[in-house]
């Protein structure tokens, strides 16, 4: 079955030839993710752009996807999970609203297990997708604390059930995914150095005539590289007048506020960011 899901997928991403939808789709995603590359944004676009994003309140699966798989593919699940073994029996439990899912699955688990994954209901069971992303353990109380806060912000305007807000927002299990995997990946000490800046004029127009700084993302975030003979050691991002670095050791964020330096910009403070306060 897995396997038939899997080419549907391919079916509804085939079906997809407006690149207005792409565009706006890609908008929309990249607004919740910070420094991504292209390997690491699809691997979360395509599932997200085939399963829950919508044009005109329909989903771009329906009508495309075989008839019997329809409602599978509405009902299937992402959220983070701890794993639950007894005797034969493998249940997810969603860290979340402590729902148990039975998993039928060729998969091997360990009961100190953290992941994401989508689930796809079978009858009385569900399977599940191959892209299975691993937390630490360790992870699990900032990751919840991430989506409650964010479900007390909503509740407290109108009231929703967790399940209901979690199946409606599967983008922040995404955005968490690409915190901690880009954190892993990029810095040890999984913290973030930053400075803001501001400025009254035209910053964008003097970034582009540098030798130092290179565009890498023209959307209403302006993302630029900073490079240091040759090397880079932080991005820079303009949001209107107010210009922030992020880097990756205290030293490189010196050498980039030593850069700075050159333009017409005034500096705000700076501030170490770590898991937890991006998590939250």
């Amino acid at each position: 079955m897995i396997n038939r899901i899997n080419e549907n997928i391919i079916k509804v991403l085939e079906n997809i030839t407006d690149e207005k939808i792409i565009d706006k789709a890609l908008l929309d995603y990249k607004k919740f993710f910070i420094d991504m590359d292209v390997e690491d944004m699809e691997k979360g676009f395509n599932s997200w752009l085939v399963h829950d994003y919508k044009v005109d309140n329909k989903y771009l699966f329906e009508g495309v996807v075989d008839s019997d798989l329809t409602e599978i593919f509405k009902e299937s699940l992402y959220s983070v999970y701890k794993i639950y073994i007894e005797k034969e029996d493998i249940f997810f439990v969603d860290v979340f609203t402590n729902k148990y899912y039975k998993i039928q699955t060729e998969e091997v688990f360990r009961e100190e297990d953290l992941i994401s994954v989508r689930l796809y209901p079978i009858e009385n069971h569900y399977i599940i997708s191959d892209d299975i992303i691993y937390y630490p353990m360790d992870f699990l109380p900032q990751i919840k604390n991430m989506i409650l806060s964010r479900y007390n912000e909503v509740s407290g305007i109108r009231p929703v059930a967790l399940e209901d807000f979690i199946k409606s927002n599967k983008m922040f299990i995404y955005q968490i995914s690409n915190i901690i995997e880009f954190y892993e990946k990029e810095n040890d000490t999984m913290v973030v150095y930053t400075a803001k800046y501001t400025s009254d004029k035209n910053i964008f127009e003097a970034f582009l005539t540098s030798d130092n700084l290179f565009l890498v993302e023209d959307d209403d975030i302006k993302v630029f590289s900073l490079l240091h003979e040759n090397v880079q050691i932080a991005e820079i991002t303009i949001e209107d007048k107010k210009i922030e670095i992020e880097a990756n050791t205290q030293q490189e964020l010196e050498e980039a506020k030593l850069i700075m330096e050159k333009y017409d910009v005034r500096y705000i403070g700076e501030e170490i960011l770590s898991l937890d306060d991006l998590l939250t």
